[in-house]
C-alpha cells in the first residue's frame, strides 16, 4: 500500500512540473507584487523584549538582479507623499521558503541595519538589528495589496 501511495505522489509531482507550476522564485515575485505585509514587531534591547506593536508595509515589487542579489521596492509615506524606496538585499531559497538577508545596510547617516526575514506562502517572520545591537522581531501575513497601500512603520 505504501509503495502505491509513493508512486501516486510521484506521478502528481510530475504532472505539476509538466503543468508549469511556478518555481519558488516565480512564486515569491508574484506574491510580492503590490503586496501588503501586515503584522507586528517586538522591540529587542539586549535580551529584553518590549511590547508588541502593529506593523504594515507595502511591497511594490521584488526583482532578481544577479545571482542571489535582489531589489525589493517598498512604498512608504514621506511627508505625506508616497515614495518608492528600493532595498538592495540578498534572497536565498530553502525549498519553497524565501529568506531575505540584509547585512549592514545604511539607512540614514551612520545608521546600519541587518535582518533575516523568512517568507513562506503568505506568512513572514524574522529578526532585524542595528549596528548598536538594538533590534526586534517581526511577523505577519502577506496579502494582495489594497488601494490604501501600506505606509511603512
Amino acid at each position: 500500500m505504501s509503495r502505491h501511495l509513493w508512486l501516486g505522489l510521484l506521478c502528481l509531482w510530475g504532472l505539476q512540473l509538466a503543468g508549469g507550476a511556478a518555481t519558488p522564485e516565480e512564486a515569491f515575485v508574484s506574491r510580492m507584487r503590490e503586496a501588503d505585509l501586515t503584522g507586528t514587531w517586538i522591540p529587542l534591547r539586549g535580551d529584553k523584549l518590549g511590547a508588541e506593536k502593529p506593523d504594515t508595509y507595502r511591497v511594490v515589487r521584488a526583482t532578481r538582479r544577479e545571482g542571489d542579489r535582489w531589489e525589493i521596492v517598498w512604498r512608504v509615506s514621506h511627508r505625506g507623499q508616497p515614495v518608492e524606496m528600493p532595498l538592495p538585499c540578498t534572497v536565498t531559497f530553502a525549498g519553497d521558503v524565501a529568506v531575505l538577508i540584509l547585512d549592514d545596510l545604511e539607512m540614514g547617516e551612520g545608521r546600519f541595519y541587518s535582518a533575516r526575514v523568512m517568507f513562506h506562502e503568505n506568512i513572514y517572520t524574522g529578526r532585524w538589528w542595528s549596528g548598536s545591537g538594538d533590534g526586534g522581531l517581526l511577523n505577519g501575513t502577506v496579502a494582495p495589496g489594497t488601494d490604501g497601500g501600506g505606509a511603512g512603520s
